[in-house]
C-alpha cells in the first residue's frame, strides 16, 4: 500500500507512476464508474488541478491525432486533442 501524505497538500510532492499502473488506475476508475466521486473527492482536499509534465500530453493528443485521422472527429476528441492547456 501506498504512503499516504498527510498533513497540508504539496503540489511538488512528486512520484513516479508506470504507464501500465496509470492505465490499471484509470480503467478501474472508470470501470466503476467513480469519476464524480472521485472529483469531489479531491475539490474536498483542495485539489483542483494535476501536474504532469507536457511531454506525455503531447505524446497522447498526436496518438489521438492520428487514430482520429479519416474518421469522422467528434467535439470531446477535438477538444483533448486542441487543448490550451498544453
Amino acid at each position: 500500500m501506498a504512503k499516504r501524505f498527510k498533513g497540508k497538500h504539496d503540489p511538488l510532492k512528486l512520484t513516479n507512476v508506470s504507464v501500465r499502473q496509470l492505465r490499471v488506475f484509470m480503467r478501474y476508475i472508470a470501470k466503476n464508474d467513480l469519476w464524480e466521486e472521485l472529483e469531489q473527492s479531491l475539490k474536498k482536499k483542495g485539489i483542483n488541478n494535476l501536474l504532469i509534465s507536457v511531454h506525455p500530453i503531447y505524446a497522447i493528443q498526436d496518438h489521438i491525432e492520428k487514430s482520429l485521422k479519416g474518421k469522422k472527429k467528434n467535439r470531446s476528441g477535438l477538444k483533448i486533442v486542441e487543448s490550451e492547456h498544453v
